[in-house]
Parts: C-alpha cells; sequence; structure tokens
C-alpha cells in the first residue's frame, strides 16, 4: 500500500494522469494455495502470493507465470488457480467492478 501511494505521488510529481483504480476482492471459494512439498520454505510461498497479488497488467502476470515456470515447470492446479484469480482481479478492476463473487454449486 505504501509503495502504491508513493509510485502515485511520483507519477503526480511527474505531471503523469494518475487514474484510481477500484480495489478489488474477489471471492470464488476456489483453492489457490500450493503445496508445501513444491515450495517448502514458507517465504518463497509468501513471495509468490505477493507478486502475483501485485501485478497491475496481463504483462506482468505473464513474467511472473513465466518466471515460475522456468523455476519450477508446469505449476499444479492450484497455483494456476492463483495466476488466474490475478488475471480475474485484472480484469475486474478493468471494468471498474470492485467487488466479484461466486460459488461453485455442486
Amino acid at each position: 500500500m505504501y509503495t502504491t501511494m508513493l509510485e502515485e505521488m511520483i507519477r503526480e510529481l511527474k505531471g503523469e494522469r494518475v487514474t484510481e483504480a477500484p480495489d478489488t476482492a474477489l471471492n470464488l471459494g476456489l483453492k489457490h494455495s500450493h503445496s508445501k512439498r513444491l515450495h517448502p520454505r514458507e517465504n518463497q510461498r509468501l513471495r509468490i502470493y505477493k507478486r502475483a497479488a501485485a501485478v497491475e497488467d496481463e504483462k506482468q502476470l505473464s513474467d511472473v507465470a513465466s518466471e515460475l515456470r522456468d523455476r519450477y515447470g508446469e505449476p499444479p492446479a492450484a497455483v494456476q488457480n492463483l495466476l488466474q484469480y490475478a488475471h480475474l482481479r485484472l480484469e475486474c478492476q478493468r471494468l471498474a467492478l470492485p467487488v466479484s463473487s461466486a460459488s461453485a454449486t455442486r
């Protein structure tokens, strides 16, 4: 949050246009935590979550996905869900949707 505010302030000082995207929350009920087997160190798992949550555009998301594939091979379903969550969040922000919820019916 602090870094986002700082980046916005720098853009304003440079005279760049700053647009505020709504904070978007996704509540889809999908499992997106990944196995300790894949990333045994908690700090690595947290770093992946943080990077996926911080992406601001599709290019950044693609870079995160490529890095994960390069380092760990094809990601398991839970990691793919995490990346899809990030993609959906970007789409919701693009459409200016602050909250998006869904639940699976079984």
